[in-house]
């Protein structure tokens, strides 16, 4: 078995943890990879993720290619996708090598930008969402939205929410969007201060193929798990789809149903 260990750097806390992670592997002649990437992460049978949520995404915008189960163990303030608290990291690692663990799929996103007749950006993977918003302070943006090639609407708005299950209590949550289970497939859409009469989210089946066409003359940033990728300009389009394959995050507790750490968390 190898395992793969992802982590910020010079955080409060994580030279400790780490430090037993690599500690208990070794133990059990388990090879740590150090801070694997988007390029070695193909080579490990397991993440480690030691931070918060945020690094769980950054785990998960690895894996381009290949999905990688994920344990999260939390430094952060939330830890909404982890599920090791840092004294329990020795307890949970044994039970790790032991098989003693289930797997709990997460739907996942795809993202393609398309500049002209070529690729601005490909195959952008998402475990929580993908947002188009807005550059410049007190304006608006306009975009229209395809849904399987038909168009549905024409927005003005702040940007768009395109999100995941998982990713339901994360931005779209502070928009008023809808709380899905996290262990459904479904594409939420939940626009921005839209300036429309229409401002709803919409909730589609896992095989919706998005299509939004930025229109007007001003850029919008392409935010993807909370990192931005590129300025969208006037006729990019952005294709949003769901990957056949789910990420896998380890689950060592059983039983808990999400509505418990939803109302633990938030």
């Amino acid at each position: 078995m190898k395992i793969g260990l992802v982590y910020p750097v010079n955080r409060e806390g994580v030279e400790v943890v780490k430090d037993d992670v690599i500690s208990v592997l070794r133990s059990h002649n388990i090879e740590a990879v150090d801070q694997v990437d988007k390029d070695s992460i193909s080579n490990v049978d397991f993440i480690i993720t030691i931070g918060g949520d945020g690094t769980v995404l950054k785990a998960v915008s690895y894996m381009e290619e290949r999905q990688v189960p994920i344990v999260g163990v939390n430094l952060g303030h939330l830890g909404y996708l982890t599920e090791v608290e840092p004294v329990n990291v020795k307890s949970s690692l044994k039970k790790l090598i032991d098989k003693d663990f289930k797997l709990e799929g997460r739907m996942i996103l795809t993202t393609s930008v398309f500049r002209g007749d070529s690729f601005e950006s490909k195959g952008l993977t998402s475990l929580n969402d993908v947002v188009i918003e807005k550059v410049e302070p007190g304006k608006t943006i306009r975009f229209r939205l395809l849904i399987n090639d038909n168009v549905f609407e024409s927005y003005s708005a702040d940007g768009i929410v395109i999100c995941t299950p998982t990713g339901s209590t994360a931005y779209n949550l502070s928009i008023q969007g809808p709380i899905v289970a996290p262990n459904l497939d479904a594409v939420i859409i939940t626009p921005i201060a839209p300036h429309l009469v229409f401002d709803r989210s919409l909730v589609l089946d896992p095989t919706a193929i998005l299509k939004l066409i930025i229109e007007g003359d001003r850029q919008a940033s392409l935010v993807v798990d909370g990192s931005v990728k590129t300025v969208l300009q006037a006729g990019d389009s952005v294709i949003i789809g769901t990957k056949k394959e789910h990420i896998e995050l380890v689950k060592f507790h059983d039983g808990e149903y999400f509505i418990d750490k939803l109302k633990s968390k938030f």
